[in-house]
């Protein structure tokens, strides 16, 4: 991941001052038109977006935060935004929202945008790989939250993630209480989707004591759009009288194909789905999920960007305080600035876990009588 471009990066390549590169930034002071060049030629060269107002040369807040998420007319996803905002809304922020439909492209268009906007933070389900659009982010110093997803070589950014293991727990306990003796764990996209791939690695600890090693089945996609025919029939080979998938719209997808070849969910096979989506408890059976709490995902991710951006105020009224006391006058000192400065940069941010629960409903039955 490229380092964050900081103030003291931009003082030493300006060869000036801290508090000469926070005041041109700012419009405060009386300096020189060269010296305004020099700041000015030194930000465009390190990548910085002078109205994004990197964090540590910030003198005010737009209250606005920046949310991006994969698509909003998704039910989990229209769901953490409405408790994203919401929260936001109690603490006096307002929020804009963009969708990146998954693709990266679009994706970094909407962080340009939030950058552009005096942003003063960005909460964002990111696609499946890091972009230059989240180093871009990071470069200009803005608060950078992931919820739902992380992704690789982004491990020190704050996350608020859903703990898949006690849903999968009480799930399994129930299929098995059920008298089913073989289960297939159905991922969706796992192989671009880090998030995923987690839960197959859970289901695996979790499903093994119970059903044993020969008994369960992990099957994975390569992309969102890859039909679920072909794991389905694996499943049905493998003797699997039980289904539990670990993304919605591959389960939304699958429903349909499963009647089509006469398995009718509920009776002919046990069906549990992450994600509480309307679609699930109205069908009919209506299908049995493990809840990850999205409402409460929205607001912990909105609580824990509030508190990034408190952070960020503190860690920068102490790196200004100290650069003016100290007069910098030139790049020379860069070495006292440098102990200034790294001293307000933050911890290394743990992940905040949402635990998931269970809701039983009518989809997971007892072994069809064909299949004992």
């Amino acid at each position: 991941m490229a380092k964050r471009v900081t103030i003291r990066d931009v003082a030493r390549a300006a060869g000036v001052s801290v508090s000469a590169v926070s005041q041109v930034l700012n419009g405060k002071g009386r300096l020189s038109s060269d010296t305004h060049r020099k700041v000015e030629d030194a930000v465009a060269r390190l990548g910085y977006i002078p109205d994004s107002r990197a964090r540590s040369m910030r003198s005010s807040h737009s209250r606005t935060i920046g949310l991006v998420v994969p698509q909003i007319r998704n039910d989990f996803f229209a769901s953490l935004v409405s408790a994203v905002q919401d929260t936001l809304w109690r603490h006096g922020y307002a929020t804009l929202i963009g969708s990146s439909f998954d693709d990266d492209e679009r994706q970094d268009a909407f962080l340009h945008t939030l950058l552009t906007q005096r942003i003063d933070g960005i909460i964002c389900v990111p696609t499946a790989h890091g972009t230059p659009g989240l180093e871009a982010v990071l470069a200009n110093d803005v608060p950078l939250l992931f919820a739902d997803r992380t992704i690789d070589g982004f491990e020190t950014i704050p996350r608020v993630l859903a703990d898949p293991e006690p849903g999968l727990s009480e799930a399994l306990r129930d299929i098995h209480k059920h008298g089913h003796a073989k289960v297939a764990f159905l991922a969706g996209p796992a192989t671009v989707l880090p998030t995923l791939a987690h839960r197959c690695d859970v289901f695996r600890a979790v499903a093994t004591p119970l059903f044993g090693e020969d008994n369960i089945l992990v099957r994975t996609a390569s992309s969102p759009a890859e039909l679920p025919g072909l794991a389905v029939q694996d499943a049905v080979e493998f003797g699997a009288t039980a289904l539990i998938f670990g993304h919605s719209p591959t389960t939304l997808r699958t429903l349909p194909y499963l009647v089509s070849t006469g398995l009718e969910p509920g009776r002919d096979m046990s069906i549990v789905s992450f994600d509480e989506v309307q679609t699930f408890s109205v069908y009919r059976p209506r299908i049995s999920v493990i809840s990850q709490q999205v409402a409460v995902m929205g607001e912990s991710a909105a609580l824990e960007m509030l508190a990034l951006v408190e952070h960020a105020d503190t860690a920068d009224s102490s790196v200004a305080s100290a650069a003016d006391s100290h007069g910098f006058a030139d790049a020379s000192d860069a070495d006292t600035a440098d102990s200034i400065l790294t001293s307000a940069e933050p911890p290394v941010p743990a992940t905040k876990l949402i635990s998931t629960h269970y809701i039983a409903r009518d989809s997971v039955c007892p072994v069809p009588t064909h299949a004992a």
